[in-house]
């Protein structure tokens, strides 16, 4: 097995684990090459990069935050997800394309109901409101008076509609404190905005330790390991982190150079 694929096998197996267990193991991918120095060749240990030292201490403060933070936003959808109201069928309307009108759950992801395919869309006070002036708008008017009807629809008929959507905006208001209030009482904001400010600082702690250079096989390893606890902790942070670039390649390449530098 290359050294590469070490490295590999090694997060597989254990995507945790400690700096000393990565350095044993580099340093048994290392070693036939090591061997090779003659005995009175040695040269004194390279002192490591002092900052990507700090940023390895710091890596799993972050990450362990970041899973903290993760771990309290999950338990406020399972404990609240129940008590969240479904939209009233009075503002309900299909319109697949529209998907900032779709019927969420509390975290803001798309609500689909049981037997549904898709999420229903639903009408906002804001949206019934624009309606509503628009309908007082026409009728205070005199576009019936040169045409028979306004977007298809007769005095008559926009008259009904105005009607209904009187009635439609109140339930809309109330759907909508309703869901204010269950948001509230469960702390579902602040729970996302903990989990948004710990993955962004475990983000960009993973991002300038693989930016920081390396100066010995301790610098690999902590590079291996940010990316090891990156992955078991986020797997999309990982590619959001890595912007297109091959670390494995690049950790394998620094790998075979320090052993190299020591043989």
């Amino acid at each position: 097995m290359d050294n590469k694929a070490n490295i590999t096998a090694m997060a597989a197996v254990e995507p945790v684990v400690s700096r000393r267990k990565l350095l044993l193991g580099l340093a048994a991918a290392s070693a036939s090459a090591a061997a090779m120095a003659a005995p009175d060749t040695a040269e004194p240990a390279v002192l490591e990069n002092p900052e990507l030292i700090r940023l390895g201490d710091e890596l799993h403060a972050v990450a362990a935050e970041y899973r903290a933070a993760k771990q309290a936003r999950k338990a406020i959808v399972e404990e609240w997800g129940t008590r969240w109201p479904l939209a009233p069928e009075a503002l309900l309307y299909r319109r697949p394309w529209d998907r900032y009108a779709q019927e969420v759950t509390i975290d803001g992801g798309p609500l689909v109901r049981t037997g549904e395919k898709d999420p229903f869309c639903v009408m906002t006070v804001k949206d019934i409101v624009y309606e509503i002036k628009d309908a007082e708008r026409v009728l205070r008017g005199k576009t019936f008076d040169r045409q028979k009807k306004y977007r298809g629809l007769t005095r008559q008929e926009l008259e009904q509609s105005l009607e209904d959507d009187y009635e439609r905006v109140a339930v809309a208001r109330e759907y909508e404190a309703e869901c204010a209030r269950v948001r509230s009482q469960s702390g579902i904001e602040q729970a996302k905005a903990r989990l948004d400010g710990a993955r962004d600082t475990f983000t960009a702690v993973v991002k300038r330790i693989l930016a920081e250079p390396e100066y010995s096989m301790t610098g690999v390893v902590i590079k291996a390991q940010a990316i090891s606890v990156a992955s078991a902790a986020d797997a999309l942070m990982v590619f959001s982190t890595l912007e297109n670039e091959d670390w494995g390649t690049r950790l394998a390449r620094s790998v075979l150079h320090h052993a190299e530098a020591r043989a």
